[in-house]
């Protein structure tokens, strides 16, 4: 029996989310999602948000596809960790009809401590899928998702610092993007033992408080 429930309703927590009753949420990987961003803002103000997705070559079928994706997690957090940008991932498994090959979605928040570049760490999450998947390496197989669906230019990088006057809109914003990872189609194929979503451990630093109450009410 699923541990989680599909999620119709178009506001969560405050927050409008990418949810219909055409396109359910999982009520788990939303409640990651909440997670991090709340772990995150209790332990600092200021942060770097940042979507990308990962591929893999096509035209190869790996026995092990969740390998690559173990390595790529290892080094690009250790990575991000020691330049001293404090990186919180979430990440989720779909696998799209008549594909041999799974692709994952990924969201990131850095601190912006030392950076508020988000191509810095898009070409890392680059770098370290490449070595990741050699000897199968390529370009050309991490979207930086700064294209929306119909290829028109969109915005990455999101600014999150509390204070500013579009912190709110900011958040707002990185949040309902982030729930996209949430959505239930393109999941359940996975097989068995196989992880479809994860997301870094809570930090235990700070106090963790509703996302919420860093913005005003939504009204519907």
């Amino acid at each position: 029996m699923a541990n989680y429930r599909c999620v119709t309703d178009a506001h969560c927590r405050g927050f409008r989310i990418l949810a219909s009753p055409r396109k359910p949420c999982r009520s788990d990987i939303l409640d990651g999602i909440f997670r991090m961003f709340e772990d995150a803002f209790a332990c600092r103000q200021r942060h770097c948000f940042v979507r990308f997705d990962l591929h893999l070559p096509q035209d190869h079928r790996l026995a092990d596809p969740q390998e690559p994706l173990t390595r790529f997690l290892d080094s690009f957090v250790k990575n991000r960790r020691r330049e001293g940008h404090d990186p919180r991932v979430l990440w989720c498994r779909e696998q799209d009809p008549g594909t041999q090959n799974p692709h994952w979605h990924f969201a990131c928040l850095c601190s912006a401590r030392h950076t508020k570049f988000y191509m810095v760490h898009l070409k890392q999450a680059e770098r370290f899928w490449r070595i990741a998947l050699a000897p199968y390496a390529s370009d050309g197989l991490v979207n930086y998702c700064n294209k929306d669906r119909y290829g028109n230019p969109q915005a990455n990088g999101i600014l999150l610092r509390v204070g500013d006057p579009d912190f709110e809109r900011n958040l707002r914003n990185a949040v309902r993007w982030t729930t996209y990872l949430a959505k239930a189609e393109g999941k359940g194929s996975a097989p068995l033992g196989t992880r479809e979503w994860g997301c870094s451990q809570a930090s235990g630093k700070g106090e963790r408080r509703p996302l919420a109450e860093l913005c005003a009410p939504l009204y519907h």
